[in-house]
């Protein structure tokens, strides 16, 4: 009988101790800073360097910048459609100028960003959605 009572106190501690863990791991989840942070607005330096930087690579006025890596098969893909649908646009390969991805934000490629005279991101593109968007413009 003594020890069927202490295995049931046994499997309460143990049951107490795991809701305690779990709640302990909900509150500290909640006051860590999530990983997918909203697009935040672009501020006026930003906006300054990166117009600039694209106009030093030969981007004139509003157009198309490609994010590319020599290995990357997609990016083959983007750059065949921007070559017969637009009219300007540049490419940015990550082995030659690994400072612009970081600049621009880009994490993957290949990344199609629309830039505007302004300087602003329009619009950003994955694989999937550049033949679209470069045709929509």
């Amino acid at each position: 009988m003594t020890y069927l009572l202490a295995s049931a106190a046994t499997r309460i501690l143990v049951l107490g101790a795991i809701a305690c863990g779990v709640a302990g791991g909900v509150v500290i989840a909640r006051a860590l800073p999530r990983r997918s942070k909203p697009m935040k607005e672009e501020s006026e330096p930003e906006i300054a360097d990166r117009s600039s930087a694209a106009r030093s690579l030969g981007l004139e006025g509003e157009g198309w910048i490609l994010f590319t890596s020599s290995t990357c098969t997609p990016c083959k893909r983007v750059r065949e459609d921007l070559i017969a649908s637009a009219s300007n646009w540049i490419e940015v390969d990550v082995d030659r100028e690994p400072e612009m991805f970081k600049l621009w934000n880009v994490y993957r490629v290949p990344t199609l960003v629309w830039m505007s005279d302004s300087g602003k991101t329009q619009e950003r593109h994955g694989p999937a959605s550049a033949r679209q968007a470069i045709a929509a413009r």
